[in-house]
């Protein structure tokens, strides 16, 4: 009698619920905790590096031990603390934190426009005492942007992604390129990108630091120092231009913290000053963080950071026998971490997937009704014969032209119902109406075994 193949390992304390964000090198999942003490507390559940191949195993393990081993000595509430970690033999990573609750500052900006000078150095300095700590447990983000920081009702802030930048940046960064969409997942706004990242110069502490000045600059002027495209953003960056003063924008803004953003904004990390130096300055501006919530109290929220991501594909513990599901019937089950008994590649998964449940997987949620995959089918059918029509115009022109008037007559009644077809599909597939969005009650869920 042959053994039962020993099952893949699984996270301890804490559950997957549903899958929420789908990027290139992880998966985002809605957790909740098993532990009896904390109740049903919500989690955030990373899984990180889906479908890497075996024989780069072994090197990643190592460093996401290291990593996530940093991580969980993180103490400060501000710094998103880690609540489990697991290297899943020879499945994916996984990471557990808290799940974040607040506002971005990116949506505080849309809502309440520039802060005073003692409010923004306030979000600041607190933003710089959580990376302080971090920085003394040789934990780095070195990717701060807009939507990377949120604010809970109180006013405190959460940073995202603490250690996860530098872990990806660590293993890959000699396959990541500015126009792989990895790096556009890491590094979401071009124009928040520190010098040192695009040149692929030395990192550290100074590069939070130029991420403290980006963050100082949108809260004080409603946007970035730079603008542009991508590549126009990341050209004036490391070319070294230096962006113009805060106070261009808000004169009111006191001139000591104008100054210090600029340093903090500096080509050179030699020419940026200490986090500590920065911690210092903001102190002598900054309000307290109850006239912050004061002065916010209009837009703060303690909304789940994960509500802005509609699920995916809703996770179940595996039971017994299929039988046993208790799956309404517009569902779909799709194994997901074992399948008998062993650990199942992402690979494995999507090749078990019917098309539909892959386009799902694959584009992160977006998923057509039927109704909708019908008219965009067809459209994608008059835009493939207008296509073919103007094709035939094209190759049989100079024959129609070559042959006198008559056939130049003939050639005019033949080239309108093309022009008009051409015409058309100009018209037609281009432009969306707000009846080709996705109508969500018709939306197929998903669900996976755990």
């Amino acid at each position: 009698m042959s053994a039962r193949p020993r099952p893949a390992p699984r996270l301890v304390h804490h559950a997957l619920q549903s899958l929420r964000v789908v990027r290139p090198l992880e998966r985002v999942y809605a957790g909740q905790s098993r532990r009896a003490e904390v109740g049903t507390g919500a989690v955030l559940i990373r899984q990180i590096l889906p479908g890497l191949p075996d024989d780069q195993r072994p090197a990643t393990a190592a460093l996401f031990e290291r990593v996530s081993g940093r991580l969980s000595r993180l103490s400060d509430p501000r710094c998103l603390p880690t609540r489990e970690r697991l290297d899943a033999g020879s499945g994916p990573f996984y990471l557990v934190t808290d799940a974040p609750k607040g506002i971005t500052v990116a949506e505080l900006s849309r809502s309440l426009g520039t802060l005073g000078s003692a409010v923004a150095a306030r979000i600041v300095l607190d933003i710089g005492q959580a990376l302080a700590h971090a920085h003394q447990n040789e934990v780095l983000h070195l990717a701060l942007h807009r939507s990377s920081v949120l604010l809970g009702r109180d006013a405190r802030p959460l940073i995202l992604d603490l250690g996860i930048i530098p872990f990806f940046l660590d293993g890959f960064a000699g396959r990541l390129h500015r126009v792989h969409p990895a790096w556009d997942s890491l590094f979401p706004e071009a124009a928040a990108v520190a010098p040192e990242v695009i040149a692929g110069e030395a990192l550290g502490p100074h590069t939070d630091v130029y991420g403290l000045g980006i963050i100082a600059f949108s809260l004080l002027t409603g946007q970035l120092p730079y603008d542009g495209a991508s590549m126009v953003a990341y050209n004036s960056i490391v070319a070294g231009r230096t962006p113009v003063s805060p106070r261009v924008f808000e004169p009111p803004v006191d001139e000591g913290l104008a100054a210090l953003v600029a340093r903090c904004l500096a080509r050179r990390p030699e020419n940026r000053p200490s986090l500590d130096d920065v911690l210092v300055t903001l102190e002598t501006v900054a309000a307290t963080r109850e006239e912050v919530a004061a002065r916010c109290a209009t837009a703060l929220s303690d909304r789940a950071y994960l509500d802005r991501f509609d699920p995916i594909l809703r996770v179940v513990e595996r039971p017994d026998g299929l039988e046993d599901a208790a799956l309404s019937e517009p569902e779909t089950v799709v194994p997901l971490f074992q399948f008998p008994g062993r650990s199942l590649s992402e690979s494995e998964l999507l090749a078990r997937m019917s098309p539909e449940q892959r386009r799902i997987y694959l584009t992160g949620g977006s998923v057509l009704s039927h109704r909708d995959t019908r008219r965009t089918e067809l459209r994608r059918g008059v835009l493939l014969g207008g296509i073919v029509a103007i094709i035939a115009l094209l190759v049989f022109m100079p024959h129609l032209l070559s042959g006198g008037g008559s056939a130049e007559s003939e050639s005019a009644a033949s080239e309108s119902p093309a022009a008009s077809t051409t015409a058309a599909v100009r018209a037609s597939p281009l432009k969306r109406h707000d009846d080709d969005l996705p109508e969500r009650r018709e939306r197929r869920g998903l669900v996976l075994y755990y």
